[in-house]
């Protein structure tokens, strides 16, 4: 069995889609798992032993004149490429179903017009599963991974997953990750609250960086309080490595904090803007904190800066719960 996955972006979301692979190749041992992403993320998916191949695909900007050669690449691209049996589109978005039906493939896997963001996307699919978009993530690959190649998983399964990735284990878990950014501004956490966070727990903590504004928010954060580290991760490897050494994430929707949940790292997740119940899986030691926000998934409200208003008391409380303080 030939199978492609099409995941292209965005980097939580990779990780989050990532848990179908040990269950495929535990019901389909010899089969290949090949897969299809933005060059943007492809790295996020290096060291995984479940994939067979990436395949990198420069879609980003394809718009104005940019379109039409970047778009006759990716079919060059794609139609070199060995037919597999079955190609299974996680996505739903147009773009990604326009590269599952440009992929060589007998049959081809997505959900229908009402389970997908951008409806269109359902036209290029062989066969569609009705999944309301609301419904948590995982819960929607897991659907689609059963309809698409028989492939059950109970939950159960999914709180005794194995951890994502080929990793060096550090042995010892020493420190908490400060997880300050995110992809737009109402998905972060206020730093004086991480700062207030910090005052009540004795551990070491680590502020992690990337982009200039990340390293902006963690020098702040230092000034609040000394005891926090900033620390660069220059690239995913080195996430990978950071995270799976901690012993807890804490952040708000994004990709490292969903990463954590890959690696089986404790963490929590910090909502405001998007929906807990649709975006994070909470197990034993995965737990969120929400604000007080109706949230609409189908079409996020990014003025909705209400994570502010989530007092760090609350996070305090389960880091506490979470690190055995209270045990």
């Amino acid at each position: 069995m030939r199978i492609a996955i099409v995941r292209l972006s965005a980097l939580g979301d990779i990780f989050q889609t990532m848990v179908i692979l040990q269950f495929i190749k535990k019901k389909y041992t010899n089969s290949t798992i090949d897969w299809f992403v933005d060059s943007r993320f492809a790295d996020a998916l290096d060291n995984e032993c479940f994939i067979d191949n990436i395949y990198s695909l420069d879609i980003k900007n394809t718009s104005g004149f940019s379109f039409p050669i970047k778009f006759f690449k990716l079919i060059i691209k794609l139609k070199k490429i060995e037919s597999y049996d079955i190609v299974i589109d996680f996505q739903g978005l147009i773009k990604s179903a326009i590269v599952t039906n440009l992929i060589p493939g007998e049959t081809k896997y997505g959900f229908d017009k009402d389970s997908c963001k951008e409806r269109l996307s359902a036209v290029f699919y062989d066969y569609k599963v009705s999944v309301k978009y609301e419904v948590n993530v995982i819960e929607r690959y897991l659907r689609l991974v059963d309809f698409s190649l028989g492939v059950e998983v109970q939950r159960d399964d999914i709180f005794n997953k194995a951890s994502f990735f080929q990793l060096s284990d550090p042995n010892t878990k020493k420190y908490i990750i400060f997880v300050l950014g995110a992809s737009f501004k109402s998905k972060i956490y206020p730093l004086n609250k991480f700062a207030e966070v910090a005052e009540s727990i004795p551990e070491r903590i680590i502020a992690i960086w990337h982009t200039s504004k990340e390293k902006e928010m963690s020098d702040e954060l230092v000034k609040m309080n000394s005891n926090i580290e900033s620390k660069e991760v220059r690239n995913m490897r080195e996430l990978k490595q950071i995270v799976f050494g901690s012993k807890l994430v804490i952040g708000g929707d994004t990709g490292p904090v969903h990463l954590a949940w890959a690696l089986n790292i404790p963490s929590i997740t910090i909502f405001g803007c998007t929906p807990a119940y649709r975006n994070a899986y909470i197990t034993s030691f995965n737990k969120v904190v929400e604000s007080e926000s109706s949230v609409n998934p189908i079409k996020i409200n990014k003025n909705d800066f209400s994570i502010r208003d989530i007092e760090s008391n609350k996070v305090v409380k389960i880091a506490k719960e979470l690190l055995g303080y209270l045990n």
